[in-house]
């Protein structure tokens, strides 16, 4: 199961950078995310599968809480990758660049 996880860590890594570089394939993603999806990383998704993509504007934020396995109880390693929060990012409102971060720490920009 950690192996799927990080995959998928990998794999949703991967998107968003091209959607943060790319606005056609971005555009793409948000017209037709399965579809998009599917061309991208090679794969046929399952059928019965949706997938939703949103985008933050600078006055929002979302927090997806992950599946908790239809009310199975998460093992205390799931609990910790599930709360931890890597590869954070945010848009600086005083130049406008996007600014990684981890938990705790401040983006160091102006």
């Amino acid at each position: 199961m950690a192996g799927e996880a990080q995959q998928r860590q990998q794999a949703e890594s991967k998107i968003i950078s091209k959607a943060l570089t790319d606005p056609q394939f971005k555009e793409a993603l948000k017209t037709d995310p399965k579809g998009t999806l599917e061309k991208e990383l090679k794969v046929k998704l399952p059928a019965n599968l949706k997938v939703n993509v949103v985008e933050e504007a600078p006055d929002s934020v979302y927090l997806v809480l992950p599946n908790s396995g239809g009310g199975q109880e998460l093992s205390e390693a799931e609990l910790t990758r599930s709360t931890q929060m890597s590869d954070c990012w945010l848009t600086c409102t005083s130049c406008s660049e996007w600014t990684s971060f981890e938990p705790g720490e401040t983006s160091g920009c102006g």
